[in-house]
């Protein structure tokens, strides 16, 4: 194995797929890791000149926050790159898997019903059905107290 695509939302499912990747790096030396973090486009009902700021704000953060999420599992590892784009997340995962060639694309997935996905989509689903190579779905540690239930 050559190289990796890891897609991140931030999430602990994601966290949870980073270490298991960082399994893979240990296993295969040479290998590469392509972590990306993708802004999904997002219907606004409402005039967004005067919030703008406040969403690219978010934006940054969010990025942020997944990028120093990542650099704790991975502890500065030259062979990971973090990047983000814009588009539709199981696009743009998809698309890149393809440019990059890589040989191993690895989500997260948070586990809902299936009215959730029915009803939300699920971008690991949708990368597993278009992704021309292998795809690893890990789900995240679920929460065992009552109220998760």
């Amino acid at each position: 194995m050559k190289k990796i695509l890891l897609a991140t939302d931030g999430s602990n499912s994601s966290v949870e797929a980073g270490r298991q990747v960082r399994s893979f790096l240990t296993a295969f030396p040479e290998a590469q890791l392509l972590v990306v973090y993708v802004i999904a486009p997002m219907a606004y009902s409402f005039d967004t000149g005067t919030i703008l700021p406040d969403i690219e704000r978010h934006e940054r953060e969010a990025v942020e926050e997944a990028r120093e999420s990542f650099v704790q599992v991975f502890a500065d590892d030259p062979r990971v790159r973090f990047f983000t784009s814009r588009g539709v997340p199981a696009n743009v995962i998809c698309d890149l898997a393809d440019k990059e060639q890589v040989d191993l694309i690895v989500v997260g997935s948070h586990g809902k019903g299936s009215v959730q996905r029915a009803l939300l989509g699920s971008v690991s689903q949708a990368v597993v059905r278009h992704a021309t190579v292998p795809v690893l779905v890990v789900r995240g540690q679920r929460n065992n107290d009552a109220s998760a239930s």
